[in-house]
C-alpha cells in the first residue's frame, strides 16, 4: 500500500514539473524571440531598402541576448517558416512583416 502512493505521488509531482518545464520554455522562447526581432529591427533599420547581416556570429548574437546558440538558430529558423523573416544567401536577412 506504502509503495502505491509513492508511486502515485512521483507520478504527480512528475506531471506538475513537466508542466512548469513547458510554461519556463514559452516565456523564456518569447523573451527570445522578442529581443531577436528587435535586434533585426534595429538592423534593418540601417539599411531599410536592402538585406542586412546579423554583424556578428550566431553564438555572438546569443550572447548579446543572453540565450544559447541554439536558441537564436531555433528562432531564425521559426521566423522565416512563419514568414516573418527572409533568410537570403550569405547569411543575410530581411524582416517581412
Amino acid at each position: 500500500m506504502g509503495a502505491a502512493i509513492a508511486l502515485f505521488l512521483l507520478r504527480r509531482l512528475a506531471r506538475r514539473v513537466h508542466g512548469l518545464i513547458e510554461r519556463l520554455d514559452e516565456r523564456s522562447l518569447l523573451r527570445v524571440n522578442g529581443r531577436l526581432l528587435e535586434f533585426m529591427r534595429e538592423r534593418q533599420a540601417l539599411r531599410p531598402q536592402a538585406s542586412f547581416s546579423l554583424g556578428m556570429t550566431q553564438q555572438q548574437l546569443a550572447e548579446e541576448l543572453g540565450t544559447a546558440r541554439e536558441m537564436v538558430s531555433r528562432e531564425l529558423q521559426r521566423l522565416n517558416r512563419a514568414g516573418v523573416i527572409e533568410s537570403q544567401a550569405g547569411g543575410r536577412f530581411h524582416i517581412s512583416e
